[in-house]
């Protein structure tokens, strides 16, 4: 059922925004290093390795340079248009290909790479990452404003491992103790509410009602 909601929503969000992925597509090839896509090995399902698929925002191997896998508002390493897609999420959009491809589910567990995965995998087991990995999550809408948190933080990947995704690994694991059709629709419709409506409290306020997420207050 998820399978089939994923082949068909993914087709329809591609077709209805082919303008605006066209454009997107004109601006990145005009600018910047003049490249499209933005590709990076994630940990998927059972700990399978894929490539996730991106619109470019960032100069290539911007990992490697001053700030690594932590992006500040005006981070230089930006390209012309990489805040606005950022802001937007329209930078994530290729990964419904990814999608397609079967790599990925609408709704599951955000891929991280393989670093941060081997840490958050002690904290939640590898059964919480036995399904496929999602373009949105329950943590994507409890965490919505990560990158916002981490600016005024001082050591970012300290603050990375013993606070976000302890609470990532909660979300995890109750998402993959509760995967089914219901779950997958309400979450579909709650980030829909917090990406249109990012000043919204109404999201993590009907999450946080929930007793399975209490510990995250």
């Amino acid at each position: 059922m998820m399978r089939f909601i994923d082949i068909i929503l993914s087709c329809f969000i591609i077709v209805v925004l082919m303008p605006i992925l066209l454009l997107v597509c004109i601006c990145n090839l005009l600018t910047g290093e003049h490249k499209i896509f933005y590709q990076q090995i994630r940990i998927g399902k059972g700990g399978k390795k894929f490539k996730i698929l991106k619109f470019a925002t960032m100069l290539q191997n911007s990992s490697t340079m001053p700030g690594g896998f932590f992006v500040e508002n005006n981070d230089n390493r930006l390209l012309p248009f990489g805040k606005f897609l950022r802001r937007t999420k329209i930078n994530e959009i290729p990964q419904l290909l990814n999608v397609l491809y079967g790599d990925m589910s609408l709704v599951g567990f955000r891929p991280l790479i393989s670093s941060n995965f081997e840490t958050i995998n002690k904290l939640a087991g590898i059964k919480a990452y036995e399904v496929l990995p999602g373009i949105t999550s329950l943590a994507s809408i409890v965490l919505r404003n990560e990158e916002e948190i981490l600016i005024n933080v001082k050591d970012k990947q300290l603050y990375y491992d013993n606070v976000i995704l302890p609470h990532k690994a909660i979300c995890d694991v109750w998402l993959a103790e509760n995967r089914n059709a219901y779950n997958y629709v309400i979450i579909l419709m709650l980030t829909v509410i917090a990406l249109f409506f990012p000043k919204s409290k109404l999201p993590l306020g009907l999450l946080y009602n929930a007793p399975v997420l209490k510990s995250l207050r």
